[in-house]
């Protein structure tokens, strides 16, 4: 992962490690980015990967032509996607696909 928040994050580790905090990094909490439009993010295990681990999962979705601020901003074509672990209620892995409002021309 070469991303910006991921420098960030390892930058303060290492402050505060200097300073004689104590601090630690795990890079499993970095979420994946592709910049396209619409815009697609993901964290943790996807459902595939949780299955492949004979994980028993929850899948919920949220397609977010069901949100009023998305279908407002123009953008209800996207979705919210949480793998969840039954038993505990932990979330295993979370992917989100939509479009970034900002910038487009409202006039197409």
């Amino acid at each position: 992962m070469m991303l910006a928040h991921k420098a960030s994050r390892e930058g303060k580790v290492a402050a505060e490690v200097i300073a004689g905090k104590p601090s630690a990094f795990d890079a499993r909490a970095i979420p994946a980015v592709v910049y396209t439009d619409p815009q697609i993010a993901w964290c943790g295990l996807t459902e595939e990967q949780a299955r492949q681990q004979n994980r028993k999962v929850d899948v919920q979705r949220f397609p977010w032509k069901f949100s009023g601020r998305a279908t407002t901003m123009g953008a209800p074509e996207g979705l919210t996607k949480i793998i969840v672990d039954p038993p505990s209620g932990r979330i295993l892995g979370m992917g989100i696909t939509g479009r970034d409002t900002e910038g487009l021309d409202e006039n197409p």
